[in-house]
């Protein structure tokens, strides 16, 4: 019987670069726990994202219905503070991956990744703030951008480290961003 894959299990060290090895054996280099960490909190801050979106639906329908307007505008001040919050884990976490290091050929990824999100936020705020349409699609360009460099040093990450089936995993998520793309094109 085949062993089914955990994503948890430390790679095998045949598979990956010599100073990955030594990356992932050494306790004297924060990095990894940096990184680790970060990754952690993206994926925490991505949950409770998720997790928010769908119960604060859930919550807003059943508090207008049984508190009224009141009800639904502290619903969606609770909303508004869990997302937020939600959002500075992922930029944390985001910062916490620059510890990459160089030899994983994932370090510039990482860094355009935080640069294209820091532009897709700044072009956000001013298209929301200032009603200016063309930053806000610039800014979603951006912010797309930093998603496609990030699922980009993920794989190449996943690839420095030995982890083949997180390095395909990576692939299919870039092939389902792709095609959403333009799906969302398309209509």
């Amino acid at each position: 019987m085949q062993e089914e894959f955990n994503p948890y299990a430390p790679p095998t060290t045949s598979t990956m670069h010599p100073r990955a090895a030594q990356w992932l054996r050494s306790t004297d280099d924060p990095s990894l726990q940096k990184v680790a960490q970060g990754l952690g909190l993206i994926y925490n801050g991505t949950v409770t994202i998720i997790a928010g979106i769908i119960l604060g639906i859930i919550l807003l329908v059943v508090a207008g219905m049984a508190a009224g307007p009141g009800g639904a505008m502290m619903m969606l001040i609770i909303l508004a503070l869990v997302l937020l919050a939600a959002f500075i884990m992922i930029i944390v976490g985001t910062l916490m991956c620059l510890a990459t290091p160089e030899e994983s050929g994932a370090k510039g990824l990482i860094v355009a990744s935080v640069l294209l999100y820091a532009v897709g936020i700044c072009l956000s705020l001013v298209g929301r703030f200032a009603e200016h349409e063309l930053a806000k699609s610039a800014g979603a360009l951006a912010s797309l951008g930093g998603n496609i460099t990030f699922l980009l040093f993920l794989k190449q990450l996943s690839q420095f480290i030995g982890a083949t089936e997180l390095v395909e995993r990576a692939k299919l998520l870039l092939i389902l961003l792709g095609a959403t793309i333009a799906l969302q094109l398309i209509s």
